[in-house]
């Protein structure tokens, strides 16, 4: 383990500070395609953990805060290790412009800690990708092991750098070419210009990432598929891709070869009772990495979040989804997570963000034929339908009503996975049927023990705010004075609510006079 040692710790020493940071190329010693596979294992993968309870710590653990699918519980009684998360996730839940501070005005996390994780995991993929170059390949498993490695490196690659632009950027529209998006690091050397490329150029960079990880993975498959990239999960992340950049025929034909290869849905309707099921469902998972942060929260405790109406009344009474999902809190009347996923201590399998798994196939390829009017969008909406409703007889949509369709669709099977913030970013620039909504935050507060209600505000985010993309971190911006940041805004409350959810002090009284207990 010692002969790479080294450039381990030179990566280490560059993600502080200044990302860029000089750093000797001269001590890097890699002997071998091993050393290689065990950097990118250690170092690069996001690493999952046993889960407790909610972790700041843990790589985009604010992702499933953001968006209309969750709210806050207005009760009487708190609970205590409820409120802690609660309180600590108000900057982002809020759409602040500071989204680190918490609701009692401390510091919950730096605000450059997800960006420079990420670089960081870039710099060492770009790191392994110039050692591969350099090693004596004689053995011709360990060639078939670094085309792997390889592979495996664009892949994580791309999907960083999908999270990132998706973040600190505009949604790709027909101004991507213009739009500053992130920074592109390429290289292991570090480059003495350091600028935003566009959005265009992240994107295109990520496609080709991609396309590099499904050729390579072709010609050496993945071994250890679900936990290590693999061909399958390049192409359904392509599709992905190929939806947000609104190239519907290349999304066609990557979600069409990713379900060419794996198509079988769990059928949820036999999920043993005891079990959840993204802990069950091992065979519709491609890939997941990192930690799972949610499944202690969504109690619908006083003091802690909890599922929409919006989201739970999508639902029908015969989908199978809804009652695995979801269920009442009734000491509060508010909805919490039952069994999407396990409450349970243990070592988590799944990731609430970074998690592939076949339903978005059929929801990727019939999203993308709904927008090329191809009518087989119905076979794959209802195909999927069938898996999860009972009794469900095939429908047939068209136009902008089959669009709205699976929108929904993929809304009520992808909740709290990641997707909706990104989602509703993509929707409200589409060419053809554009969508945008104004999102209500009920942000209920409690005293510092959690224990008793002090009080209620509400929040909005309105159509196509400027919140739906961050700043770029100040800490960066020291380091890179004429970097361009993004405009945010600084958001106020527009309602105080009593312990009923009723409006005691409203901006607007006409317009906001409503009960909203969650």
């Amino acid at each position: 383990m010692k002969k790479f040692f080294y450039i381990i710790l030179i990566v280490l020493l560059s993600g502080c500070g200044n990302f860029l940071e000089e750093y000797s190329q001269s001590l890097v010693v890699v002997k071998t395609v091993s050393d290689l596979d065990e950097i990118l294992l250690g170092e690069v993968y996001l690493p999952s953990s046993p889960v407790s309870t909610f972790s700041a710590a843990n790589y985009a653990s604010f992702m499933n805060f953001m968006d209309d699918d969750i709210n806050t519980v207005i009760t009487r009684r708190g609970d205590a290790n409820a409120w802690k998360t609660l309180r600590n996730l108000y900057g982002y839940s809020t759409w602040q412009l500071d989204v680190t501070k918490s609701a009692n005005g401390s510091d919950y996390i730096n605000d450059n800690s997800l960006w420079m994780d990420s670089y960081h995991r870039i710099n060492i993929i770009n790191i392994i990708l110039g050692e591969m170059s350099k090693l004596e390949i004689v053995s011709e498993e360990d060639k078939s092991n670094a085309i792997r490695i390889k592979g495996e490196c664009y892949f994580l690659r791309a999907q960083l750098y999908f999270f990132l632009v998706n973040l600190y950027a505009l949604p790709y529209d027909n101004k991507a070419e213009k739009c500053l998006g992130v920074p592109l690091k390429l290289t292991e050397y570090v480059e003495n210009d350091f600028h935003r490329n566009t959005v265009n150029e992240v994107y295109a960079q990520i496609v080709k990432d991609l396309k590099d990880a499904v050729d390579n993975l072709t010609k050496s498959p993945q071994k250890k598929p679900a936990y290590r990239a693999s061909k399958e999960a390049s192409l359904l992340l392509l599709s992905r891709v190929y939806l947000y950049m609104q190239d519907w025929e290349n999304a066609r034909d990557a979600a069409n070869e990713f379900l060419e290869l794996t198509n079988e849905l769990y059928p949820i309707s036999s999920l043993p009772k005891t079990e959840s099921f993204m802990e069950a469902t091992d065979s519709e998972v491609v890939f997941a990495q990192g930690t799972l942060n949610i499944n202690r929260v969504f109690t619908a405790n006083g003091g802690d979040f909890c599922i929409s109406n919006d989201l739970y009344n999508l639902y029908l009474d015969n989908d199978y989804r809804r009652d695995v999902f979801f269920t009442k809190n009734f000491s509060t009347d508010s909805i919490m997570i039952n069994r999407k996923y396990s409450s349970t201590i243990h070592q988590a399998k799944v990731s609430d963000v970074f998690t592939l798994r076949i339903a978005e196939g059929y929801l990727n390829m019939a999203e993308a034929c709904a927008m090329l009017d191809d009518a087989e969008a119905n076979t794959w909406l209802n195909d999927l339908r069938r898996n999860r409703i009972a009794d469900y007889k095939d429908k047939n949509y068209a136009g902008e009503e089959l669009v709205k369709e699976i929108r929904d669709e993929r809304r009520k099977e992808l909740c709290l996975e990641g997707h909706r913030w990104f989602d509703l970013r993509r929707y409200s620039v589409n060419h053809k049927y554009p969508y945008s909504k104004e999102i209500v935050r009920v942000f209920a507060k409690y005293n510092e023990e959690g224990s008793s209600f002090e009080g209620a505000e509400l929040f909005k985010l309105e159509k196509n705010d400027l919140s739906y993309v961050f700043k770029i971190p100040e800490s960066v911006l020291e380091y890179h004075a004429d970097m361009p940041n993004n405009e945010r805004k600084k958001r106020d409350a527009v309602a105080k609510l009593d312990e009923n959810g009723k409006v005691i002090e409203n901006e607007d009284t006409d317009k906001d006079k409503k009960q909203l207990k969650r």
